[in-house]
Formats: structure tokens, C-alpha cells, sequence
């Protein structure tokens, strides 16, 4: 049976392209309401910083982000549309040195007005667990406290690109 998967061409074949990338953080603000940052010509400020009964922090976000390279004003029936950004947000506590990624991103829209992207996210968070007396439950409510919120963007490192041939099985009996 080898011999005769060797002498036919190979039945599939799969390229696989993989991407290195690293971290890098692009914004840091205090969680609280009109912190703003700059970032060459791009500005991210929070509008609302809501901490909820269950432990969870709501943080709406508005970035602008001017483009030269276009000129127009986009409209839908929404007046915005959905887009993705690869981008990751994060709440740090540095007094314990802990951090929580972003549970979902609730909403993320954005509008074109002129030659600036404005986008407008809705974060939820929720607060780290630890273990207390062998069972697991959500840090203290005063976990937000002292929290910086964080963007982190990723920055290409490498790219590899690998080509795999499978040669076609038959099993007879």
C-alpha cells in the first residue's frame, strides 16, 4: 500500500500562512470621565466610566481619527456602521498587579464626518477572580480603583508562509 501512495500525486495540499506579531500599548488613561489622550493626530477620551451592582465596569469610549486620504461623509439608515478594529483593551491594577482583558465589546460604531473617523466603543469589564478559602469568587468591589484603561495594538514581527502536501489514502480491504 506505501508504494502506491508514493507513485500517485499528492491529493491535497494546504498552505499555511502564520503572522508573528508583538504587543505594543498605545493608549494608558485614568479611568475616569474626560480623561483624553493623544496620539499623533488621533484622540481617544472616556465619555463614561460606570461601575454596576454585579461587579461589571462599563467604559464608553470616543476616538477621532483624522484622514487625509479621504473626504467624505458616510450615512447609513443608523447613522453609523459597524466596524472591527484589531485592538485589544485591558483595565491594569498596578497596586496588585493585575489586569482584565475586555469581556466584549458591546458596541463599536463609526461615522466618517469630512476627512475624521469617529468611533465610538462601549467596553464591559469585569472584575479578576481569586480564590478565597478554596473557592473562587470575584476580587473586592474596590478592584476599579487606582485602574488605568489600556489599548494595546500589535505591531507585525515576521511572517511565515509553509506549504503541506497529504498524498491520497485508499484502504483496501
Amino acid at each position: 500500500m506505501g508504494t502506491r501512495m508514493l507513485q500517485g500525486p499528492p491529493a491535497y495540499t494546504v498552505k499555511l500562512n502564520d503572522l508573528m506579531v508583538r504587543p505594543v500599548v498605545e493608549y494608558e488613561l485614568p479611568l475616569r470621565v474626560s480623561a483624553r489622550q493623544r496620539h499623533g493626530t488621533n484622540t481617544l477620551r472616556i465619555t463614561k466610566a460606570e461601575r454596576r451592582e454585579d461587579g461589571r465596569m462599563f467604559v464608553n469610549l470616543v476616538e477621532s481619527k483624522p484622514d487625509p486620504r479621504t473626504d467624505t461623509t458616510l450615512f447609513t439608515l443608523s447613522g453609523s456602521v459597524q466596524s472591527w478594529d484589531p485592538k485589544v483593551y485591558a483595565l491594569v491594577n498596578r497596586e496588585r498587579n493585575e489586569a482584565v482583558l475586555i469581556l466584549g465589546y458591546g458596541s463599536n460604531q463609526t461615522t466618517w464626518i469630512g476627512t475624521v473617523e469617529i468611533r465610538w466603543n462601549t467596553l464591559a469589564f469585569s472584575r479578576p477572580n481569586e480564590q478565597r478559602e478554596g473557592q473562587w469568587g470575584p476580587e473586592p468591589a474596590t478592584w476599579f480603583d487606582g485602574t488605568v484603561l489600556t489599548r494595546v495594538g500589535f505591531v507585525e514581527e515576521g511572517r511565515i508562509s509553509r506549504e503541506m502536501k497529504v498524498d491520497r489514502f485508499e484502504a483496501t480491504p
